[in-house]
């Protein structure tokens, strides 16, 4: 009760006030509506509840919006909405990345057709390693955007540095799994696993022993606590397109 008639008293007060700035007299009636009244103590605890959520999250200023573009990759408007519901800094990059996950997931779901792109070149600079690939997207507005090209690059870059053999794990022959399958199944150590969890470790140890070979499974080469596939899946959350490594080819002299 106490606490109601405090707000009461302060919306009362808060209504003079922007009466009297505003050059506006009430007459005593007006001023003790129910109505007029109403409306002045919904603003007053209005600016109450959003003062004090704002103390709930973190200050920042123009600079962390421009570091965490940096870190992160993504937008100016993103980063800044990020760090305003944020309450911490790692609270942000996990908006971030919760949010660039989901407009993946939105773009790759969307089931549109992929082909547009284009085919992309690169030559080592001694000429010695060149990799040609395809890289296809669903429109040609995409095809010519900055992020999509710069992701050609270095995924050419990649698949010249680090020589995959396939673009996904699906891509991985029947037969070549198969042989792995068995020379993990012999290995001493499988023994001690339960039966009921074999074939969950044989699948968890062929995607480990594949993952140099697979393209989207490999560590970045520029930065290797990042995944090619996140990188690609980033650039999908980009420009709201999916886009597929359709294939590509490595050629390295004297092979």
């Amino acid at each position: 009760m106490v606490g109601a008639r405090l707000a009461l008293a302060r919306a009362q007060a808060g209504l003079r006030l922007a009466c009297e700035q505003a050059g506006l007299r009430l007459t005593r009636a007006q001023a003790e509506s129910r109505q007029v009244l109403a409306c002045a103590l919904l603003h007053s605890l209005r600016n109450t509840f959003f003062k004090e959520g704002r103390n709930e999250t973190m200050d920042y200023a123009a600079v962390d919006v421009k570091k965490l573009r940096e870190e992160t990759g993504a937008t100016f408007a993103d980063c800044k909405n990020a760090l305003t519901d944020a309450k911490s800094w790692d609270e942000a990059v996990k908006i971030l990345e919760t949010r660039t996950s989901r407009r993946a997931e939105k773009a790759i779901g969307a089931g549109r057709e992929t082909k547009e792109g284009g085919v992309f070149a690169y030559v080592h600079h001694n000429n010695s390693v060149g990799v040609l690939l395809e890289l296809n997207c669903s429109t040609d507005f995409v095809a010519r955007s900055d992020s999509f090209r710069q992701l050609a690059s270095e995924l050419t870059l990649q698949i010249a540095g680090v020589a995959p053999t396939y673009v996904n794990y699906e891509d991985v022959p029947a037969d070549v799994i198969a042989a792995k399958s068995k020379e993990i199944l012999e290995d001493p150590s499988m023994a001690r696993v339960p039966e009921a969890r074999r074939e969950e470790v044989i699948a968890g140890k062929l995607k480990k022993a594949f993952s140099e070979q697979v393209l989207m499974m490999q560590p970045w080469v520029k930065d290797d606590s990042v995944v090619i596939g996140d990188l690609v899946r980033k650039v999908i959350a980009d420009t709201g397109e999916n886009i597929i490594v359709r294939r590509f080819s490595r050629f390295k002299l004297g092979e």
